[in-house]
């Protein structure tokens, strides 16, 4: 499905104005440190120009910056045996870690931990505080079964799968599948995610 040309089309449709907030670099660059060591992040960071200064994670750096990261990180995993899908996948997850440490994070798990609906139903209000480019929208289809429409999202469907990933796996009791709509079409801009628990 994704492949390390549908990034680079996401890359050529980011602009100026798009902007995301400094715990998506941070919890991405954690993550790839935890995975394949601080000399590849390093490496990343001399290439991403606003990481080569400290990060502050509720401020605002471009998108375009970030996708580089997600560029270089997902070319550094892939030279050590995974697929971009996986490695952007990886990236999502470590990202989010970022956000639930942040308070806003936490507050969407401690609902989601009471009414999956109500904790799903608060991503896209989030998305907003933290994200300068595209829209969100979340669907309850049943009482076990949600679904989020994503539109123009810079990082891609694998890079969402992450962030959802480890998301529920903060849940507890949560047991969740996670499924892209198979008819969504490059660059991946637009994409469905059906949960289902």
């Amino acid at each position: 499905m994704e492949s390390a040309l549908t990034l680079q089309a996401r890359m050529k449709r980011c602009r100026p104005e798009h902007t995301l907030t400094g715990f998506f670099f941070q919890g991405a660059l954690e993550h790839v440190e935890r995975l394949i060591g601080g000399e590849v992040v390093a490496e990343i960071r001399s290439q991403v120009p606003c990481t080569q200064e400290a990060l502050l994670p509720v401020l605002s750096y471009p998108a375009s910056d970030y996708l580089r990261l997600l560029q270089l990180a997902s070319q550094a995993l892939m030279a050590r045996g995974r697929s971009f899908e996986a490695a952007m996948e990886a990236l999502g997850y470590g990202a989010a870690d970022g956000l639930f440490a942040w308070s806003t994070g936490q507050m969407v798990l401690a609902a989601a931990e009471k009414d999956p609906h109500a904790g799903l139903a608060e991503v896209p209000g989030v998305s907003r505080m933290i994200t300068s480019f595209g829209e969100r929208e979340y669907q309850r289809v049943a009482d076990n079964h949600g679904r989020f429409i994503f539109r123009g999202e810079l990082p891609g469907p694998a890079w969402m799968l992450g962030m959802f990933r480890a998301g529920i796996e903060r849940i507890k009791g949560c047991q969740a599948t996670l499924e892209v709509d198979p008819s969504t079409f490059v660059p991946y801009l637009d994409f469905t995610v059906d949960v289902r628990w």
